[in-house]
């Protein structure tokens, strides 16, 4: 989440504030939490791509996957 983070604290220099002010929530998500994030997402929509298409940002999976682990 971190590299995240940094990367669009980059690419984004005019959100850098915001992230800034954002960040601690986004990397502080407790564990059990995630958990049961990433089963609702699962249970209600099968994938994160799914999910993505659900809500209308269909490129958005592929896009933060280039960012995140290229």
């Amino acid at each position: 989440m971190q590299q995240l983070i940094d990367y669009y604290k980059r690419a984004h220099p005019d959100a850098t504030e915001q992230l800034t002010r954002l960040a601690p929530a986004m990397v502080a998500a407790h564990p059990e939490a995630m958990a049961a994030f990433l089963e609702g997402v699962h249970r209600e929509h099968g994938s994160f791509d799914d999910l993505a298409a659900a809500i209308g940002v269909r490129d958005a999976p592929e896009r933060i996957r280039h960012n995140v682990l290229a």
